[in-house]
């Protein structure tokens, strides 16, 4: 994060998580599964992560772990794809 602020959630993708979430739209390495896990509404995992970051933090995602991004404040951010060959 450059500027702003954002609330990330993230979940494993483990045995426990496997097939509670199907993708139903996929775009350039991104995923949509329908599910809003963002929403104050859906009861996250156990096992799931929140955390807030602002200027100067980033955060490294594991290899296939669910997550969602919101922007808390006009936000500017940018992110990397690390893919090992």
């Amino acid at each position: 994060v450059v500027e702003g602020r954002k609330r990330v959630v993230m979940i494993p993708n483990t045995n426990e998580t496997k097939g509670r979430y199907q993708l139903q739209s996929a775009y350039s390495g991104s995923g949509w599964t329908g599910i809003d896990i963002l929403s104050r509404d859906y009861e996250l995992p156990d096992d799931a992560v929140v955390v807030e970051i602002g200027a100067g933090e980033g955060l490294m995602f594991p290899y296939l772990c669910w997550h969602a991004v919101e922007n808390l404040k006009p936000t500017v951010a940018y992110g990397l794809r690390v893919k090992e060959d």
